[in-house]
């Protein structure tokens, strides 16, 4: 991944410096040179090129003329001249600008024009124009010529300046650095070069030219070359550089000692990696949200602005592509745990050169089982009571008040059992009375419900049919005994009854036995003479 951004920061840095560097043209004209920017045609900014050469000595008033290409008429055409990086002349050649009708390109239209400065009375010096059109979408582009103005022709300085890269840009990895160096006499000036680090670059490099508060004390003229008669480079291990701004100069000499004025331009090197820090969530359940935050990630130098931030979330042992979360600058990132299991959080912090550094942490997502709820004919299971079901061939079962947590509500799966045989699946149901078999008892009803995690929960419930032998208030044919002792109203009214019936007919035999006493006195009484003459009787017998 780090490569990757590290190829993606080159190729953009490279396109900027394509898109704003100088090169040197050769034009229609015999021993004619035009310096033109390299153009973009997807930005459509002007095209704007000078026909004079880098190099060039003038002592009187003089033109410099040039073209312009765009897709409109420009809306400012402006130019100054520059000794040092101070300003000496400038103005306008809006007015100068004539169409090409010969220009054949039916998407752009050409203008020339034409820059007059007036050198008479003017000191030597060697000097850098800088044209510069806008056009009326606001877009701009600018050419440099480095020019000699001598009326004396007494021998000047070398000219130079530093062409790419341009001012204030971020860069890591090998620097090149190229520019022009002139002469007035067409010798080729020696070079040196030299890096200044400074927090306050940009204030010391003024239109390409280092301010006079600043010193350079080691100057090195290894490793810079010409590539033409005119252009040089020197390339620089940028790594070899802490990270900061820098200040990267050059100067050309003659052979008397005689120096340009130092040409410059400020570079940001960015080659130490940001630092990625991360907190947060550590354990949460399903459908709660995990909170992330790398607020504390820095760069050593550049500090945090800038950084950008990708949270990725994988899980462990899954083979499905991680889920990827760009937040730009925000710091931060909230995830709906919307499944469980292990994670891997990673957030990746990359700085405005493309460098990244990343971190991680482990989540833990704890699965919440599903909650079994069901019920049959309306009736809720309760595992206390039994339900009589009506005397009906079917009845409807429903688990529609189960629960679970929202992400996995939707994939729950529902098992009816049957005295612990599986007899269907499905939220809602009609169950069949042939699925209870034996009607002379009670069944036993179960829901198992499942989610996608596999745990589960089950509820149960005991069922008889009303009017048969599994119904709870199903009584068996009683005894005559029994018949008599529920007609009564129990054993207690029964004892009661049979107590009562015992008292009535000792009552009865007592009443008559006793009117049977009161009319057989007398009898009483000769029963028992006779009994005593019979005795007597025996006696005799005896005794004879």
């Amino acid at each position: 991944m780090e490569a990757r951004c590290w190829w993606v920061a080159l190729a953009l840095t490279s396109i900027m410096l394509v898109s704003s560097s100088f090169t040197i043209m050769e034009y229609d004209e015999p021993n004619q040179s035009m310096i033109v920017p390299n153009y973009t045609a997807s930005n459509q900014q002007p095209t704007l090129i000078l026909q004079s050469i880098n190099g060039g000595t003038y002592i009187n008033n003089f033109p410099i003329n040039g073209t312009i290409w765009d897709d409109a008429f420009p809306s400012e055409l402006f130019w100054q001249l520059e000794d040092s990086g101070e300003i000496i002349y400038q103005g306008s050649a809006i007015n100068t600008l004539e169409e090409n009708l010969s220009w054949q390109d039916p998407t752009t239209n050409s203008w020339s024009f034409s820059v007059e400065i007036n050198a008479t009375g003017s000191p030597p010096c060697s000097c850098r124009l800088t044209v510069v059109v806008i056009d009326v979408e606001q877009q701009v582009s600018q050419v440099h010529l480095l020019l000699f103005i001598n009326p004396d022709t007494n021998g000047l300085p070398p000219n130079l300046m530093i062409t790419s890269p341009e001012m204030g840009i971020n860069w890591r990895g090998d620097l090149n650095i190229s520019g022009v160096a002139v002469s007035e006499i067409s010798y080729q000036p020696t070079l040196q070069w030299a890096a200044i680090q400074s927090n306050q670059a940009n204030h010391f490099c003024v239109r390409g030219v280092l301010s006079d508060y600043l010193t350079v004390e080691n100057w090195v003229s290894d490793g810079i070359s010409y590539s033409d008669s005119e252009t040089f480079n020197f390339q620089i291990q940028s790594s070899e550089y802490d990270d900061g701004w820098w200040l990267f100069v050059s100067r050309a000499g003659d052979n008397a000692g005689n120096f340009s004025a130092i040409a410059c331009t400020a570079i940001a090197l960015h080659n130490q990696q940001p630092i990625a820090a991360l907190s947060g969530t550590s354990e949460v359940n399903e459908s709660q949200v995990a909170r992330f935050d790398a607020s504390n990630s820095d760069d050593p130098v550049w500090g945090k602005d800038g950084l950008r931030f990708t949270f990725i979330l994988r899980r462990d042992g899954d083979t499905t592509p991680p889920l990827v979360h760009d937040t730009g600058t925000e710091k931060s990132w909230n995830w709906y745990a919307n499944q469980s299991g292990h994670f891997d959080v990673m957030v990746l912090v990359t700085d405005t050169s493309g460098l990244s550094n990343s971190t991680n942490l482990t989540l833990i997502v704890n699965n919440l089982a599903p909650t079994a709820v069901a019920s049959i004919e309306g009736i809720t299971f309760s595992t206390e009571d039994t339900i009589r079901l009506p005397n009906e061939p079917l009845w409807i079962i429903d688990a529609s008040d189960s629960s679970d947590t929202e992400n996995d509500v939707g994939g729950l799966n529902f098992i009816w059992f049957v005295d612990g045989e599986p007899v269907s699946l499905g939220r809602e149901q009609i169950m069949r009375r042939d699925w209870i078999k034996d009607e002379s008892k009670i069944h036993l009803i179960t829901l198992s419900v499942t989610d996608d995690d596999g745990d589960s929960d089950f509820i149960e419930v005991f069922v008889g049919i009303e009017g048969t032998q599994s119904d709870p208030l199903w009584d068996e044919p009683q005894s005559f005994t029994e018949s008599m002792i529920s007609s009564v109203g129990g054993e207690t009214n029964m004892m009661a009854v049979f107590m009562a019936i015992l008292v009535i007919i000792s009552y009865v035999t007592f009443r008559f036995t006793r009117s049977g006493k009161g009319g057989d006195i007398p009898k009483w009484v000769k029963r028992r003479a006779q009994i005593k003459e019979t005795t007597d009787e025996i006696d005799e017998q005896f005794e004879n």
